[in-house]
């Protein structure tokens, strides 16, 4: 009986359960059920199968019956002699046996008379010995909820039907007392019964179940749907019926699972009692998990196996390390009986074969491929017996997960169902079992099956321990004849690992045959087709046919082996098949595997491939575990590693006392072939098909191996797929494949490319080496030959020696036309180098010494070595040093390596190359990593070489006698021309024949115009020939100062441009270059501004002149240059050098008058009028000043202690560091004083400078550089630019002079005798009228050619303050201006206030009008609506003195006014 239905007992006095069957059999499985116990959460159940059973009475009621008569299910049933079947003793360990859930009665009576005489007899004996031991509150009775049941009586009525032919029961109907069935009444009657049962056997208290209920079939069995449907009684019955089986059987349920939990809960606290037994506390637990996957509760009775599982672990532990308690009773058999029989057999085949180890044997029990059998043996018995060996508990309890998981992936068990009745057992849910998966079945839940791969992984590993243990056991407790224990050790091992080998590889394939998915398969089958080729297949199949037949019966033996689809397909040819030479096609790339369209995805799917891709992966090294120790054969690489010993290292113990010398003992790994080994104990049958020949091994590894690898391309296992790829790589390899083993190792270049590989990628790379060299492929080979080289260079401690020479690999690199490009650092060291330069004594350039270490162990020739500098500025400029047909020996080697170019700076060593043929050695000290690009591998990372930090820096400087390239400002400025700069090329010692300026600017919107360059040397112009932004020039002889005036333009105003210069030249010593760069200001020094004051004849300009930096200026000289039209009558030259500073600019008034007294009618006269004036400024900056006085003074020091030849260099780092050492009050100090105060020598950053030029040299410079900034901390500027003066900068400034439409000329005066007083002094009394004149005078004499001849309107207005001045008359009126004309008008003006006031002042404003008379026609048109004009007002300071109010008084005295008098007055 299977554990997956619910057993349901019926009795059937009256023979009616063959018509209620079919009636039945539709409503089931029962669906929907919802089981709530008090110790755990709230269970759905699903689907529940019903497995209904006869009671005992009733099939012996059956078996007696009438020849002809047939139970329920067609079958004749046969029944004891004496009539009454024996009450079945139960089991005492509870869980053993499994009993019905619920006992149904089934009763077949319509007449209530029959029922009071017979039935309800009947009924009461049946409750009483079936309903009475639930009931019972005794702890005798509670032990029987094990096997608690329910009860239930079910009336069966019968619809009167046309030809009615229902057959009863002989002995209801030998009784007569039956009413006819065709009554008109029966269904009153039938309701009158049930009614009676009810209150006969129903309960009487308020919560008692009713467990009576009545159902309705028809007559005849044919219209069984049809009477279900006809009434409504009908329908609520089977539907109460359904309900009450799903109530009482979950009442049922729940007894027994609390009784078990209560039991198993005091098994557990018995534990460490004497006489506890784990093999019955199994049974008991194991009950409860049967029970719960009976009702459908699969989750719940996995948790419960996986618990057993732990506990069986941790007792099989207990007793295999004697940790069990001396009371507990042995639990496990010493051996297995299949394993023990498979030994012998093994054993005895040698003894029948003459001896031989290596002949055949035919070993027919396969114990691996009935790993997931639980019916070969009565386990459960053999486990209440304690005779169970431990391999056959755990792959019990295993087999027994399994299948449960099964259950919830919707998978087909490992057994089917029986579908036959036996024992009058009837199977009415055959057509429904779940378990059997249907045509139309939903997909496979692939979690479950991935959950089932891990689980069987486990298994198998830990399993194989417990094999050879078994083995052992069984070796040692059977009494085995003489053969057998003379037989050799080597045979005992070799047998015993045969036997574990057999067995996981069958385990694994079992495993892998039930976990199949179609899924799976549609995301498999594409990349076996792509690894497989399609041609090999057809070239095959003829060849796998029979193999895959043998195995196909071998695997049919065993009855509980399903058939199921797999993807995986074991293949065996007896012949070896030879692979065409474009195999290559057929060993597809990693890559192209990648490349192909994933299929739809499933959950769980990548999971499970990679679950299934490790038990192929077991599979293969069972495969190749007995083929390498039986007959040598190798696959892969870890059979590769085996056969070059690099496996068989051991360790030595060391007594660290140094009493006793530990010896190191020879290895006996049972891994390692032995001259005489053997096939003895190989079960499976695939297996030993595929062992008979070399070939056949082969071909079984590779089937095995692309299947994983497909399966771990799918599962996204990469690491595992680069694994298989590089076995395929090496079985190509020893099958002499090389097209196709190299195309995977192109694959696996990148995953072997790193120091954790360092031996395996070195046995790898010289096989791929080998494979490249074997098809031509030069120019791969070389590359691929010199990464294994370098990784046997690499690690000093690998006992690999190289296979491949380096000199050989030059040879071969001339034969190609590419060139190879490899680290420098796998074969050469860079060692400690000198990081200063040295120059020659007879040429421009430098050189450097470099140090390299070589790590091989012959000497070769490099045709050249380049090492590359890079500036630590931000041009990052770079040089190249070179050297040419070095050789370079084994350990350390010095090369002198230097450059004709010179760019001063900062520089660190970039990027060494050594050139060997076709073959470069690079090192690339920051700019990227150093890995060896093979084909099919990524570029390495670029890393940020600068940001990790400088080892050594190198300071690149020229001699004092080497050319020298400066660019600077022009000295001459016109700022109403294009600005310019000036390359100034000193030639030192090199007589140069011909050399090439090359000019490129380094700013935004900057073009230099080099066609407009001009030249010259000394006083003198010299022909140059420009071309783009080249500048070609011919001899210069030594100590020749050649300057090119450049002029450039700007797209927007910049605060500094930047231009790099490079000077190639050419001497008699070789051909050189020198760059320059420079970041010139183009601010200009000096500020001017100028003021403008029209008079009648003359304008007066008033020019400022300030500095616009914070260093002072000396201006030499200033002058306003006349033109053809504009004379200046007062000059404002400067005739003596004045300083300017900020606070202290120079001021300077220039008066400007017209020529020749040119009249100002002449309009085409005035057309040619040029009104631009030049104003010339000559001047000194205070700045240059210092830098050249400080400069000279420094360059005297260095003459007089022979240190000149790094004048250059000191001297453009002194400039650099004056730019910004001192502030603008510092500036003003020394203008004033006419001194500069250099400071000290830590003020300077001398030592990064020194440092940089040698160690030798280093010393004597510091210490010059200390004594003169010691000797000469006060430099006197007019000492030193006496003899050493800056050079004077010469600023042209254009002066546009301004536009004047019309010039006024306004004067207020008194009229004569208006003021008259009796001193005859100016002056007016307050309240006096005054009368005054104002008089204008016109011209236009200043203004263009728009305003001659015509008429003007202007209106004056006379503004005065009403506090001060009171206007009378004409304040304000219009006039009409021309040229030369003067007007006067009368005004009387007021005086408010006493004291000096100012006269009122005048605004004159154009008015626009028309006027209707004039000189022409032209003259009275109307005038444009702008004209500027300005007022020259003569009175604008003049002053009036007024008076208080003044009276008169005459005072006289008298003479004798003294003598008291009193005068008088008048």
């Amino acid at each position: 009986m299977e554990s997956s239905k619910v057993p349901v007992e019926y009795s059937d006095p009256c023979g009616v359960f063959s018509s209620l069957q079919p009636s039945l059999q539709s409503r089931l499985p029962l669906r929907n059920l919802h089981w709530n116990s008090s110790s755990r959460p709230l269970r759905s159940i699903a689907c529940l199968h019903i497995e209904f059973l006869p009671s005992p009475r009733t099939a012996s009621s059956h078996a007696s019956s009438a020849p002809g008569r047939l139970s329920e299910n067609g079958e004749h049933i046969s029944t004891p002699q004496d009539g009454s079947p024996k009450k079945e003793r139960r089991h005492q360990i509870p869980g053993l046996r499994q009993t019905p859930y619920l006992k149904v009665y089934l009763v077949d009576c319509d007449d209530v008379d029959t029922y009071k005489a017979i039935t309800r007899k009947e009924l009461r004996d049946w409750v009483k010995d079936h309903a009475l031991p639930s009931q019972s509150s005794t702890s005798i009775n509670k032990q029987e909820n094990h096997d608690a049941f329910e009860w239930l009586i079910v009336h069966v009525t019968f619809t009167p039907g046309e030809g009615s032919n229902r057959s009863r029961h002989p002995d209801r109907d030998s009784e007569g007392a039956r009413k006819p069935s065709g009554s008109r009444w029966s269904s009153r009657n039938s309701k009158s019964v049930v009614e009676k049962i009810r209150s006969d056997f129903n309960g009487t208290s308020k919560n008692a179940i009713d467990r009576v209920t009545q159902v309705q079939l028809p007559e005849s069995t044919a219209n069984v749907s049809k009477a279900d449907s006809r009434s409504q009684d009908g329908k609520e019955g089977w539907e109460d019926l359904v309900a009450k089986l799903k109530l009482l059987i979950l009442a049922s349920f729940n007894l027994r699972v609390q009784q078990y939990e209560e039991d198993i809960k005091e098994k557990e606290l018995q534990r460490n009692l004497p006489g506890w037994n784990f093999n019955t506390f199994f049974v008991l637990k194991e009950g409860l998990a049967r029970g719960f996957e009976s009702v459908g509760l699969v989750d719940d009775a996995l948790a419960s196996y996986h618990e057993l599982a732990i506990s069986l672990s941790a007792t099989v532990d207990e007793e295999l390390h004697g940790q069990a308690l001396e009371q507990q009773t042995a639990r496990f058999a010493e051996y297995t009986d299949e394993l023990h029989q498979a030994y012998v057999e093994a054993i005895e085949a040698v003894k029948y074969q003459g001896g031989s180890p290596s002949a055949s044997n035919d070993v027919n029990l396969d114990p691996g491929a009935t790993v997931l059998d639980t019916e070969r043996k009565p386990f459960r018995d053999l486990i209440l017996a304690n005779n169970i060996s431990i391999f056959d508990f755990q792959g019990y309890v295993f087999a027994r997960q399994i299948s449960l998981l099964l259950r919830l992936a919707n998978a087909a068990p490992p057994k089917q169902p029986e579908t036959e009745m036996s024992n009058g057992k009837a199977n009415i849910q055959a057509t429904s079992n779940p378990l059997v998966k249907p045509s139309n079945a939903q997909h496979e839940d692939l979690s479950a099956l991935a959950e089932i791969c891990r689980l069987s992984l486990e298994f198998i590993t830990s399993t194989a321990w417990t094999i050879r243990r078994d083995i052992g056991a069984s070796r040692s407790a059977t009494d085995l004849s003489h053969e057998h224990h003379t037989a050799s050790a080597s045979l005992q091992q070799d047998t015993t690992e045969n036997i574990v080998a057999s067995w996981t590889f069958s385990a694994c394939q079992r495993i892998l045959s039930v976990t199949s998915a179609p899924s799976l398969s549609v995301q498999i089958d594409p990349l076996l087709r792509q690894l497989n080729g399609t041609n090999l297949l057809q070239t095959r199949r003829t060849e796998l046919a029979e193999a895959g037949r043998h195995e196909n019966d071998s695997i049919a033996r065993h009855k509980d082996y399903p058939r199921r689809t797999s993807s995986l397909t074991l293949r065996n040819p007896s012949k070896v098949v030879q692979y065409p030479e474009d195999s290559a096609i057929l060993f597809s790339s990693l890559d192209a595997l990648r490349r192909l369209p994933p299929g739809t995805p499933h959950p769980g799917a990548q999971e499970l491939a990679g679950r299934r891709g490790d038990l192929l992966s077991l599979s293969r090294r069972s495969l190749s575990t007995i083929a390498f120790r039986c007959k040598a054969w190798n696959a892969g690489l870890d059979d590769l590693w085996k056969r070059s010993g690099q496996q068989n290292c051991y360790m030595d113990d060391i007594d660290l006392s140094g009493e006793s010398e530990q010896k190191p003992q020879v290895s006996t790994d049972s891994s390692f072939p032995r001259p005489h080994s053997t096939f003895r104990g190989v079960c499976n049958a695939a297996l030993k098909s595929s062992l008979q020949s070399e070939d056949g091994f082969y071909f079984l590894y590779e089937d095995l191996t692309k299947t994983a690898l497909a399966h771990y391309v799918v599962g996204n296992r990469s690491k595992m797929a680069q694994t298989m790829t590089a076995d395929l790589a090496v079985l190509c390899f020893q099958c002499r494949h090389y097209i196709a083993a190299a195309s995977y190792f192109k694959q696996l270049a990148s995953f072997y490319n790193d120091r954790e590989w360092v031996e395996t990628g070195k046995i790898m790379l010289d096989m791929w080496a080998e494979c490249l060299r074997k098809i031509g492929n030069v120019k791969e080979y070389i590359v691929v030959a010199l990464k294994a080289l370098a990784r046997a260079v690499v690690e000093m401690r690998s006992p690999l020696t190289p296979k491949w020479f380096l000199n050989d690999l030059i040879a071969d690199s001339a034969t190609i036309d590419q060139r190879i490009t490899v680290p420098f650092d796998h074969y050469l060291v860079q060692r400690e180098y000198n990081p200063y330069v040295s120059h020659y004594p007879d040429r421009d350039g430098f050189r450097i010494q470099l140090q390299v270490e070589s790590k091989l162990y012959e000497t070769f020739k490099a045709s050249s070595v380049r090492v590359k500098i890079v500036s630590l500025d931000e041009k990052r400029s770079q040089l190249w040093l070179s050297s040419e047909n070095v050789s370079l020996c084994p350990g350390l080697n010095k090369i002198c390596i230097g450059s004709a170019a010179m760019v001063p700076g900062w520089y660190v060593i970039d990027h060494i190359m050594l050139e060997a043929e076709n073959i470069v050695f690079v090192h690339e000290s920051f700019s990227s990593s150093q890995s060896l690009h093979l084909p099919g591998e990524r570029s390495p990372a670029i890393l940020d070489g600068y940001a990790a930090g400088v080892s050594k820096r190198l300071l690149v400087w020229a001699a004092a006698q080497s050319l020298g390239v400066d660019i600077s400002d022009s000295e001459e400025i016109d700022l109403s021309g294009p600005r310019s700069i000036v390359v100034t090329v000193s030639t030192g010692w090199n007589n140069i024949s011909h050399g090439t300026i090359s000019l490129r600017p380094a700013s935004a919107g900057l073009r230099l115009h080099t066609a407009e360059a001009k030249a010259r040397i000394g006083e003198g112009d010299i022909a140059i020939a420009s071309h783009a932004s080249n500048i070609s020039f011919n001899v210069l002889l030594p100590d020749t100062r050649l300057s090119i005036t450049i002029p450039y333009t700007q797209e927007s105003d910049l605060g500094e441009i930047q231009v790099h210069g490079e000077v190639a030249y050419a001497t008699e010593k070789g051909n050189f270059s020198y760059a320059s760069s420079a970041t010139i200001r183009t601010g200009l020094s000096l500020a001017v501004n100028v003021v403008d004051t029209f008079k009648q004849g003359a304008l007066f300009s008033h020019f400022t002149i300030g500095t616009a930096t914070s260093s002072p200026l000396r201006i030499i000289e200033a002058s306003l240059r006349d033109n053809n039209n504009f004379e200046t009558i007062a000059p404002v030259s400067v005739g003596t050098e004045t300083d300017v500073f900020a606070a202290q600019p120079l001021s300077l008034v220039a008066e400007i008058r017209h020529k020749h007294n040119q009249t100002r009618s002449d309009a085409q006269h005035r057309r040619k009028i040029n009104r631009r004036l030049y104003l010339d400024v000559d001047y000194r900056c205070l700045a240059k000043d210092i830098w050249t006085a400080v400069e000279a003074d420094l360059l005297h020091k260095l003459a007089s202690t022979a240190l000149e030849r790094f004048s250059r260099v000191l001297s453009q780092h002194l400039r650099q560091l004056l730019c910004h050492i001192f502030t603008s009050k510092d500036f003003e100090m020394i203008g004033l004083l006419r001194e500069v105060n250099i400071g000290a020598y830590d003020d300077y950053d001398w030592e990064e400078i020194v440092q940089g030029l040698g160690l030798a040299e280093a010393v004597i410079v510091k210490e010059c550089l200390q004594e003169w900034h010691q000797d000469s901390r006060i430099i006197s500027l007019e000492r030193v630019g006496n003899s050493s003066p800056s050079p004077v900068l010469h600023l042209t400034v254009p002066v546009d002079l301004p536009e004047l439409h019309v010039l006024h000329t306004a004067s207020l005066r008194p009229r004569k005798s208006s003021i008259s007083t009796p001193f005859d002094s100016p002056y007016v009394t307050m309240g006096q009228a005054l009368p005054m004149e104002l008089v204008l005078e016109h011209t236009r004499q200043w203004g263009p050619e728009a305003g001659d001849g015509k008429i003007l309107d202007f209106c004056y207005d006379i503004q005065a303050s009403p506090e001060t001045w009171l206007v009378g008359g004409q304040r304000r009126a219009r006039f009409t201006a021309t040229e030369g004309h003067q007007q006067s008008f009368s005004v009387l003006l007021l005086p408010q206030s006493a004291g000096h006031l100012l006269l009122p002042a005048i605004n004159i404003q154009p008015v626009v009008s028309h006027h209707d008379n004039g000189p022409s026609d032209s003259q009275a048109s109307p005038i444009e609506s702008f004209i500027s004009s300005q007022t020259d007002y003569v009175s604008q300071a003049e002053t009036i003195l007024v008076l208080p109010g003044l009276s008169s008084t005459t005072v006289r005295v008298e003479p004798n006014a003294s003598q008291g008098e009193v005068g008088q007055v008048g």
